[in-house]
């Protein structure tokens, strides 16, 4: 019961932040083309790939910020137990 809950509320706060349409398209296949053709991909496609290569570069930026604040943290922890010892 709990988690029904728990699942509404983020569905209800993804619909906040995120807006999502559906779109019928035709598409062809990526094996009928040759890769390196732009001009045969569809805009939508195109909108896709850039915003995947958006993505990376955003979850690239959070991993780096992840990783500098784990250094800060695992510094801060080690020196706050060097001091501790130094005060024994």
């Amino acid at each position: 019961m709990r988690s029904g809950q728990i699942e509404r509320d983020i569905n209800m706060a993804l619909k906040d932040i995120v807006n999502l349409t559906w779109l019928s398209i035709h598409r062809t296949s990526g094996s009928s083309r040759n890769n390196d053709d732009k001009s045969f991909e569809s805009t939508i496609d195109q909108k896709i790939k850039e915003k995947s290569t958006d993505l990376v570069k955003y979850f690239g930026v959070l991993d780096r910020r992840y990783s500098l604040e784990t250094e800060k943290f695992q510094k801060n922890i080690f020196l706050s137990l060097i001091e501790d010892e130094s005060k024994d």
